[in-house]
């Protein structure tokens, strides 16, 4: 073929391509990677021989058994600091034996209302502003999440919306752990959602200082977004400063930052 003729057709590609790459953004990959349904994985190969499929059964058996010792264990756990979280919450002088320490009005621990405002800085030219609510008393709560993602160039937003029953287990201020089970919704171009569960865990090692953990796991179109959290935050009664990095994943994609903001906390 002539140069001329070559010529052209690479151009004309050259045209396209720098076209969509000129369209797509951090939040539009992500929206992609996250909203794509996931690749149907290779069927299951039927059983080979006799011994191997004893083996897979003995095997299958044995951590079948482990995980529902593990799994009982954990819900026995659970029960007895969610006991202990409404022990500390009626004033309850001791339980079990053991001590309680009554909650304190205003303390970030199992609160009764608690608001949470965070401004992040994302890669690139991209930022979000992070809003969540929680309510409840004692062990039992909810708690709903709302982040606004929004890009310069090219310009674009995406919404990330988590909403979660928890069950609520601080036995003493120094220590507290949630399980949340609930939904997820991303919403840019278009609209996913998802089951969601979340495990926040914090640490009060001094009055006015706590460190938290919160991470979140969605799963849309049967892929998961993960999404952790931690931060520390200078503590003063009904209030919170707070500073952190936060990582939302999904494959390869990734919205990812430091981020500050404040707390109250009744």
């Amino acid at each position: 073929m002539p140069p001329g003729r070559i010529g052209r057709p690479l151009a004309a590609l050259a045209v396209i391509a720098f076209t969509g790459a000129s369209q797509a953004g951090t939040l539009g990959d992500f929206e992609s990677a996250a909203g794509a349904p996931a690749p149907a994985g290779p069927g299951t190969a039927g059983g080979s021989g006799g011994g191997g499929g004893g083996g897979v059964r003995v095997s299958s058996n044995v951590g079948a058994n482990i995980g529902g010792d593990l799994t009982l264990l954990a819900v026995i756990g659970l029960a007895a600091g969610a006991e202990m979280s409404l022990a500390r919450m009626r004033g309850t002088p001791s339980m079990y034996g053991v001590n309680v320490t009554p909650r304190e009005t205003g303390s970030p621990d199992l609160p009764l209302l608690r608001l949470d405002a965070n401004h992040q800085n994302v890669q690139g030219d991209t930022r979000a502003t992070d809003v969540r609510i929680e309510t409840g008393y004692g062990p039992l709560g909810v708690q709903a999440r709302h982040n606004r993602f929004r890009e310069d160039e090219p310009r674009d937003t995406l919404n990330l919306t988590y909403v979660h029953g928890l069950i609520r287990v601080s036995a003493t201020p120094v220590f507290g752990l949630d399980l949340g089970l609930g939904a997820a919704w991303l919403h840019g171009r278009d609209r996913h959602d998802g089951f969601s569960a979340t495990l926040p865990v914090a640490w009060r090692p001094h009055p006015r200082v706590e460190f938290r953990f919160a991470p979140a796991w969605s799963s849309i179109q049967d892929r998961w977004i993960r999404d952790h959290d931690i931060s520390a935050a200078f503590v003063v009664p009904y209030g919170s400063l707070r500073i952190g990095y936060r990582w939302v994943g999904v494959n390869d994609a990734t919205l990812k930052g430091p981020y500050a903001g404040f707390s109250v906390h009744f």
